[in-house]
């Protein structure tokens, strides 16, 4: 628009120009100077627009905007936008440390295996309270003996019954007895063998509470887990409220029998405790370091032992707090067989019996190095049948109505001891070693006799043909009518 109105204007100066310089005046067509600035007027003034004025010193049409509206703002640099931060991987939450303190106790509260039926646990504790006399034995091996604690006092077996007194019985406790029946390198078959003279004859009644505890000693055991199981119908059938208590125990490296053994529990529905199940977690963590609980390669250190004895009270608090359960019955089956539940020892004071055909031969002298008790050193089977070195090779013979026989007898690292063979009604069914580079005058059962109906047999024991002037001693021989 601006320049349009310039354009007109210097046309017309040039028309003015060119009037000028012609010299002459205008004709009667020709506009006045008024007319002419009229339509100048007309012309160099337009009509504005809403928002524009004429700048009076160019002449210009301006927008009629304010200054400050018209400075130019700079285009705002845009603000960068940040670049979005990846969300973070999340951390997994590592499993929380537990205190020793806190491993212990799991470990106690992971050995209880099975509380089984209560009934008769909750009688016996019943029993304890109101004052009543309770009979409590331990039945196993050197672990339950006690072996390598520092003191007698604090294997297991008598820290256990130690808790039980303070727990349980009022007063001094003198209601509770209690006879330790652990015998180092004792299997249950040698249990059961001796289960009249160390269990109810020290004890002076038949159990109310007996602990069986041969979870190591059974690796080798010649009865396969009859004689376990005789053990616990011994204990159930002579006393219907005994609460027959499974413990196992275990080598460095988790081993023990309670694969096979806890089968039968689950049968009797009785109460079971795993040290192991307490010290190997689940991938064989250890919740307790091997070096604590191993004084070698299965017998506890004092701390160990004190471990053993508060799975075995975790077990007892456990019950006592439960709801009483109904009361049972022994099943009349057995679950794999206890035909050695009635079995009978015999030793040298049985041969003057006018009842018994026993008949020591050469095996009528008494061995004084026999096995002890780990603390106090009291002979184990100081009434033995012994053939000295250099005797004449004349037999035992023991003739008995039966229906199995097991002889348990001594080997010693001591090469005056030889080799003894065993017949049954004449034909020969065992040797049997008595020298050992690893003996410790310890006991060994083999098993000679096992049928199913009892009749009479012949037991004939002779020294071997390569072994007639060495030495060779039998502990104790067990039978089954």
């Amino acid at each position: 628009m601006k320049n349009k109105f310039v354009i007109i204007g210097c046309f017309m100066l040039a028309m003015l120009v060119l009037t000028g310089c012609s010299g002459k005046k205008p004709d009667n067509n020709s506009v006045s100077d008024e007319e002419l600035n009229a339509h100048d007027t007309e012309i160099v003034s337009p009509t504005l627009l809403p928002g524009q004025k004429i700048d009076p010193e160019t002449g210009e049409i301006v927008a009629n905007v304010p200054d400050e509206l018209l400075t130019p703002t700079p285009e705002a640099t845009p603000t960068p936008q940040a670049t979005p931060t990846p969300e973070a991987t999340p951390t997994p939450q590592a499993t929380p440390t537990m205190s020793p303190a806190e491993k212990y106790q799991e470990g106690v509260e992971k050995s209880l295996v099975s509380t089984g039926n209560n009934y008769r646990l909750k009688r016996v504790l019943e029993k304890a309270r109101n004052g009543e006399d309770v009979y409590i034995c331990a039945l196993g091996g050197s672990v339950t003996e006690g072996a390598l604690a520092k003191t007698n006092d604090e294997g297991y077996a008598y820290q256990f019954a130690d808790e039980f007194k303070a727990t349980y019985c009022p007063g001094d406790g003198a209601n509770l007895h209690f006879v330790n029946a652990g015998l180092s390198g004792t299997p249950s078959c040698l249990g059961i063998i001796r289960y009249k003279q160390d269990v109810v004859e020290l004890l002076g009644s038949d159990p109310d509470i007996l602990i069986i505890e041969f979870a190591i000693n059974d690796w080798n055991e010649p009865t396969h887990g009859k004689a376990y199981e005789s053990l616990i119908r011994k204990a159930l059938e002579a006393n219907e409220d005994c609460a027959v208590i499974l413990l196992y125990s275990l080598s460095r490296g988790g081993w023990n029998m309670q694969d096979n053994y806890i089968k039968i529990g689950k049968y009797y529905s009785l109460q079971q405790v795993s040290i192991k199940n307490g010290i190997y977690a689940p991938k064989n963590e250890m919740r307790l370091a091997e070096s604590l609980y191993f004084a070698d390669d299965y017998h506890p250190t004092t701390y160990g032992h004190r471990f053993m004895k508060d799975c075995l009270m975790n077990m007892f608090r456990t019950v006592d707090a439960e709801e009483e359960g109904p009361q049972i019955r022994v099943p009349e089956k057995d679950f794999s067989g206890s035909e050695f539940k009635d079995l009978i020892m015999l030793d040298s004071r049985d041969t003057g019996l006018d009842r018994l055909y026993l008949k020591p031969g050469s095996f009528s002298d008494t061995d004084d190095a026999v096995v002890t008790m780990y603390f106090t050193k009291a002979k184990a089977f100081p009434n033995n049948f012994y053939h000295k070195a250099g005797s004449e090779n004349k037999p035992l013979e023991l003739k008995v109505n039966c229906r199995n026989i097991l002889i348990n007898y001594k080997t010693a690292n001591n090469k005056e001891f030889g080799k003894a063979d065993f017949y049954i009604d004449g034909e020969k069914v065992a040797t049997a070693d008595g020298f050992s580079s690893g003996g410790w005058n310890n006991c060994n059962v083999i098993m000679v006799l096992h049928e199913d109906e009892a009749k009479e047999h012949t037991l004939t024991v002779k020294m071997a043909d390569d072994s007639t002037d060495k030495a060779f001693t039998i502990f104790s021989i067990g039978y089954s009518e």
